[in-house]
């Protein structure tokens, strides 16, 4: 949110001044992001011919050209539900699970041999688990949610392909006895190295925060740079805070880093439509 602080502070600044822009300036701040991205989705719609874009997530105020995109399924093994008291009869599908999980741990060891120049490798991690009915069954069906972190250049088809087959052959089960549905889909992003506006914004840093050292780097989380340069948008990511904080419960952003954010972004309105 300190992103939307900062960037309403920028733009009231530049109205205040009364300095004419070569332009229009829009500012989005939309629902549903990092799940189905509706309200950007509706935004390009709305406004499909924008030049260029800047994305407020936390960079620590350092210009992100690329960031990892996600894919979420859900996961589903079936068993055979009996009485706690007589497992030799029933097929727990909490153990079959177990199966999943130990391979899906294997399968994210294994993304680890791919890199990008920017950015973490891919990652696979388990976030949800649920099973069972009562403290006495065996349950038949378990489920989990899995978050499959892709880099530039993977796609959410190419992952669920991968997925399911490490699953299959590592987990030692027939591909009927699980079932896999994609519920979100978020490609990755990076801006081409030689884009004018790139370029542009490289140079607007280093006017703006000549005292930092770090001038490009990879947005390790998701976000919705990928659907704007889909779009024909050049965009770069660049705002207060840290993802280090995000999704804690002390969430925070310096209010020096704000005050700086809403200065660097009046300074590139000002300088590339003034």
């Amino acid at each position: 949110k300190g992103g939307i602080a900062a960037m309403l502070g920028a733009i009231k600044v530049v109205n205040d001044l009364g300095i004419p822009l070569r332009g229009r300036v829009v500012a989005s701040f939309v629902c549903d992001e990092e799940a189905a991205n509706l309200g950007t989705l509706d935004f390009l719609e709305r406004y499909p011919k924008a030049d260029y874009a800047i994305v407020g997530e936390p960079t620590g105020l350092v210009l992100a050209v690329a960031h990892r995109g996600v894919a979420r399924f859900r996961i589903v093994v079936h068993g055979q539900a009996g009485h706690a008291g007589q497992p030799a009869y029933a097929v727990n599908a909490i153990e079959l699970m177990n199966q999943v999980i130990s391979a899906l741990q294997a399968y994210h060891q294994s993304l680890q041999a791919k890199k990008h120049p920017l950015l973490p490798s891919p990652s696979c991690v388990v976030t949800m688990v649920q099973a069972g009915v009562k403290d006495n069954v065996i349950p038949d069906r378990a489920e989990i949610i899995i978050d499959r972190r892709m880099v530039p250049g993977e796609t959410s088809e190419e992952v669920e392909k991968e997925v399911k087959e490490f699953i299959a052959e590592h987990a030692r089960l027939p591909e009927e006895s699980f079932t896999m549905e994609k519920y979100i889909d978020l490609i990755p992003g990076e801006i081409s190295a030689s884009s004018p506006f790139l370029k542009s914004m490289e140079e607007l840093h280093a006017a703006y925060f000549p005292e930092k050292e770090e001038r490009v780097v990879g947005f390790t989380a998701s976000c919705e740079q990928s659907l704007f340069l889909r779009a024909g948008i050049d965009t770069v990511v660049i705002g207060p805070g840290s993802i280090a904080q995000a999704h804690q419960v002390n969430e925070y952003v310096e209010i020096e880093e704000l005050k700086a954010a809403t200065g660097f972004y009046a300074y590139c309105l000002l300088r590339l439509l003034a």
